[in-house]
């Protein structure tokens, strides 16, 4: 989200390691860390592991579609005019 609001450096440099991790292969990569769980493990010890890793691996494509909808809306007209207000960029954002 700030990436996207600012660009600028900060945006490539976020972007080019958005790119790194999407570089690799997702599905050999849930497979060796997934296997790191010992097979005595209870059932709900390898659920929550199993969704660390999903989330760990799947930010980044979230991460682009973020960015992507704060390009487009951080140039509409409301987000100008709570500039010309005085309004921060904290506050902006968030709201």
């Amino acid at each position: 989200l700030i990436s996207g609001y600012f660009g600028g450096p900060l945006d490539a440099w976020v972007q080019c390691f958005v790119e790194v991790v999407l570089a690799f292969p997702q599905l050999p990569l849930y497979l060796a860390l997934t296997s790191l769980i010992p097979v005595t493990a209870p059932t709900t010890v390898f659920l929550v592991f199993v969704v660390g890793v999903m989330s760990a691996l799947g930010w980044a494509q979230m991460s682009r579609e973020v960015r992507g909808k704060t390009l487009a809306l951080a140039r509409i007209d409301y987000v100008r005019a709570a500039i010309a207000v005085g309004a921060t960029d904290r506050r902006i954002i968030f709201q």
